[in-house]
């Protein structure tokens, strides 16, 4: 990424997230305050992903590339790890999600990510049943 281009190991911190379906999720932040975007997430998947995480990654994409949640801003070519935009955020409380103020702001984002196109894979594979089998 050019903003992080000289960046090392010394010049940042990492946080272990405790949220996420990949393996390991990172906030990382630059000591550098000139660094852009400043804090970053670091996502590590699988040397070799599962399905779901293959489908993961590309809904991800797709919706990354709508505008839709955070942005992409870098993956590794064999999908291992992937930099995205931080967003400083909370997950709404049960409570919550039934709220007026929120309400309509979530039908409107959930009818916006069921309108996009879902990766080929995805539909040819019944991850419950194969999860029950095993």
């Amino acid at each position: 990424m050019p903003g992080w281009k000289g960046i090392t190991v010394l010049d940042v911190t990492f946080d272990r997230c405790a949220f996420g379906m990949s393996r390991a999720t990172f906030k990382v932040t630059s000591k550098i305050p000139s660094v852009s975007p400043n804090p970053i997430l670091l996502r590590r998947f699988l040397k070799t992903p599962r399905p779901h995480e293959v489908n993961e990654i590309a809904s991800f994409e797709r919706m990354s590339n709508e505008g839709i949640g955070p942005k992409q801003l870098a993956i590794d070519p064999a999908g291992r790890y992937r930099i995205e935009e931080f967003l400083d955020a909370r997950i709404l409380k049960c409570h919550e999600i039934n709220e007026k103020k929120f309400r309509r702001k979530l039908a409107v984002a959930l009818a916006r990510i069921h309108s996009l196109s879902v990766p080929e894979n995805a539909l040819k594979t019944n991850y419950i049943s194969q999860s029950i089998d095993n």
